[in-house]
């Protein structure tokens, strides 16, 4: 599973899939854009559903992160904080933030997970680097996240079945991070996956 989603990474890396303004081809998902500015990220997030639309929707606990992002459905003006009333609100989109720290977990089957990419988020008003983003449930499927990585990156697949991770299709991750890497001029990938049990 790693080494397909190695070797899509590199089929893309060589094709020229990124430019520096983060647009992707040779990819059947739309295109994305990379922007630097402040960001909701959710890449290990937990996330609940939400009461009034538990099939649809779920609420993740983000954190928020300024710098280099990649989203899709969003341009980088559309991107900008935005007060309003108060409140800050931001929008989720992928960065490599929490590569070392946390390794990519695959999980595989019928479980539920969420999808954050481009999802609206309401900064938390008591801490400022916290964010509260609503996302899409999905189920079923292979995805990637980078929740279930403990402190010494050791990965629990037993969550998968547990939780609503924030996650991505193998396909959307490489694309993001095939178009990072091409921004940020990387040779090497930032991440790792969590070690075969």
């Amino acid at each position: 599973m790693v080494r397909i989603l190695t070797v899509f990474c590199a089929i893309l890396w060589i094709s020229g899939a990124a430019s520096a303004q983060g647009t992707v081809g040779q990819s059947n998902l739309p295109s994305g854009t990379i922007c630097e500015n402040t960001y909701a990220l959710c890449t290990s997030a937990p996330c609940t559903p939400d009461p009034t639309a538990p099939l649809e929707r779920a609420i993740c606990s983000c954190i928020v992160k300024s710098g280099t992002n990649f989203g899709i459905g969003t341009t980088c003006a559309g991107r900008e904080p935005v007060d309003a009333s108060g409140t800050k609100k931001l929008i989720s989109t992928y960065s490599f933030a929490e590569a070392e720290t946390k390794d990519v977990m695959t999980c595989e089957g019928d479980d539920y997970w969420t999808d954050c990419l481009d999802m609206p988020c309401v900064v938390d008003p008591r801490d400022p680097s916290k964010a509260i983003c609503t996302c899409a449930i999905k189920k079923g499927g292979t995805f990637v996240t980078y929740g279930g990585s403990n402190g010494d990156k050791s990965c629990d697949t037993n969550t998968c079945a547990r939780s609503y991770w924030s996650g991505a299709t193998q396909a959307a991750f490489a694309q993001g991070s095939v178009a990072l890497m091409a921004t940020l001029k990387l040779k090497q990938e930032p991440f790792t996956f969590c070690p075969a049990e």
